[in-house]
């Protein structure tokens, strides 16, 4: 099966940036935002109805991923965009 040009071009700046040592990650603003909002943790645990141990990981940045259901009831709960919710860093 061929790879579309971008593919190869994703894993070609992959490739560079793993050789590089730097690689780039997207962490989650929640405790920014609700601090920005006036909002507590407590809150936002019991508007999103979340297990408290998905929630505790998700809002310390200690999940892998986030289910398209929850990006969305975060974004309607804190009145963001996904664009609002994440920033990269690198290590």
């Amino acid at each position: 099966m061929y790879k579309s040009i971008c593919q190869v071009f994703f894993e070609y700046i992959m490739y560079i940036l793993y050789n590089a040592k730097v690689i780039y990650f997207m962490k989650l603003r929640i405790l920014e935002i609700l601090k920005e909002k006036g909002k507590t943790k407590y809150w936002l645990y019991i508007q999103l109805g979340l297990s408290y141990q998905n929630f505790n990981k998700l809002v310390n940045n200690q999940t892998n991923g986030i289910k398209f259901e929850n990006l969305k009831s975060l974004c309607d709960i804190l009145e963001c965009t996904p664009n609002d919710l994440f920033t990269d860093y690198h290590k």
